[in-house]
């Protein structure tokens, strides 16, 4: 019962008789909450500081049953550690795959930056490919793979399959 009525939370104003409790036969108090963090919150309420999770889904959940408790401090750590999450994630780089030409229109039409296109021309047989024309495939599909990352929301990357070009 200290360990609730320690710090400012709903299980303090619940136990000093501030909100009134739902209590089923036996005498035992009910809140309707999973029990999951619940253990997390208690050690927190005891002892002012508790381990945070180290995933965003977890922090996620967690200060959800911080928000429903009301343990403030808690919610103010857990609203740190989920900016800090996301400022340390690894962005997503999305490399678009033009499959007409039309497409490759209104893609360089609509956009304001630079355009690097990867055209990735394996039907025109005009040229022979030997053995180390694919080697040379494969660096540069591995070059340009390391520039779309290095290069990202500056430089739009895609890569062409439709077009008819050797070159470009």
């Amino acid at each position: 019962m200290q360990t609730w009525t320690k710090r400012d939370s709903m299980l303090r104003a619940m136990f000093t008789g501030d909100i009134k409790v739902l209590v089923d036969s036996e005498g035992w108090v009910l809140i309707d909450r999973s029990g999951k963090h619940f253990g997390t919150i208690l050690n927190y309420l005891r002892d002012g500081c508790c381990p945070l999770p180290t995933g965003e889904p977890e922090c996620m959940e967690l200060f959800a049953e911080a928000q429903f408790f009301l343990v403030t401090e808690l919610i103010e750590a857990l609203s740190a550690r989920v900016l800090q999450l996301k400022e340390a994630a690894v962005p997503i780089c999305r490399v678009p795959i033009i499959t007409s030409a039309e497409e490759l229109e209104r893609v360089m039409m609509q956009c304001p930056q630079p355009v690097i296109r990867f055209l990735y021309n394996r039907s025109n047989n005009k040229y022979s490919y030997t053995g180390s024309s694919e080697e040379n495939l494969l660096k540069n599909m591995e070059l340009f793979d390391k520039l779309a990352l290095c290069f990202q929301g500056r430089v739009l990357f895609i890569k062409d399959v439709a077009g008819q070009d050797i070159c470009t």
